[in-house]
């Protein structure tokens, strides 16, 4: 095993209509870990070889034993990642910062909107170097317009950035509204090329 993903809460601070649980791409998780149960994981990991885990959600940073956990990890000498919705709840703890809690972090970014709501966390992603935050954005048919300024808020801050669909099932009713899947080609390359435009004049 080289990196453990460990999903701590199905519980988040945002109710994104196309995330996995909603749309039914996935099952919601039915409980969650309790903290002992989350270290014990760690240390099953950490036995069996693991380099590095994945703290992900829903939201992490909710669970106010975030930073128990968070620590318990360092302490086994795994490398962290925190998978955050871009909606930071505040520290999570009296004088903690992320940085203490993760050696890098990724954020996920769905509109210019949230953009400039996570401008005002900047203080929180100001204590990685930026080769250690990255940003995700799903894109689905209602924020294709903002993909090329996401890519190019992204690339001057000098973060990375994942570009993933959206997974809407057949079956949704939300398939028609959300899916990037009934794009025709014409439709996609006015989207996709003004990013690869962007994209390059960070990467050059």
């Amino acid at each position: 095993m080289d990196t453990l993903f460990l999903v701590l809460t199905g519980s988040c601070s945002k109710a994104c209509p196309f995330c996995f649980y909603r749309t039914g791409y996935l099952d919601h998780p039915a409980e969650e870990l309790t903290t002992g149960e989350a270290i014990l994981a760690l240390e099953r990991a950490k036995e069996l070889q693991a380099k590095s885990v994945i703290f992900t959600g829903g939201e992490p940073l909710i669970r106010t034993d975030f930073p128990e956990i968070a620590r318990a990890a360092g302490r086994l000498g795994l490398r962290r990642l925190l998978l955050s919705g871009g909606v930071f709840p505040g520290r999570p703890g009296s004088g903690i910062g992320l940085r203490e809690l993760a050696e890098a972090v990724a954020f996920s970014v769905n509109s210019l909107a949230e953009a400039e709501r996570l401008e005002r966390s900047a203080g929180l992603l100001a204590e990685f170097p930026p080769d250690a935050v990255t940003v995700t954005t799903v894109f689905h048919r209602e924020n294709l317009a903002d993909l090329p300024a996401l890519v190019d808020w992204a690339g001057r801050k000098g973060w990375g950035m994942i570009l993933q669909p959206a997974f809407i099932p057949r079956a949704s009713p939300l398939r028609p509204r959300f899916s990037p899947s009934a794009l025709s080609g014409v439709e996609w390359l006015s989207y996709s090329r003004p990013c690869q435009v962007q994209g390059s004049r960070h990467t050059n």
